[in-house]
């Protein structure tokens, strides 16, 4: 993992907290999956956002997963459902 996010991200990748820093120029919009106390109840959002405290400022922690069929029908079917979404008039949604 630090050797492919060294190289993909060079100086902003932090490999002691597995964060790659943003520098502020990809903030995420305040209305973009704020985290309340409700959501940090989750076990996981909780371990995000306590590993990635910059998360709000375009911070990013590196993942890397097993490619298989699974995951590909994953990813495939939320960026369908995203895309959708997205598409949709302002009417119908």
């Amino acid at each position: 993992m630090d050797a492919f996010a060294r190289q993909l991200y060079g100086d902003a990748w932090d490999p002691a907290r597995g964060i790659i820093h943003s520098a502020g120029n990809k903030r995420l919009k305040d209305f973009v999956s704020p985290l309340d106390e409700e959501k940090l109840r989750n076990p996981d959002i909780r371990y995000f956002a306590e590993r990635n405290p910059g998360h709000h400022q375009g911070d990013m922690m590196v993942c890397m997963a097993h490619l298989t069929l699974e995951n590909w029908a994953s990813v495939l079917k939320r960026t369908a459902g995203r895309m959708l979404r997205t598409r949709r008039p302002a009417a119908a949604r």
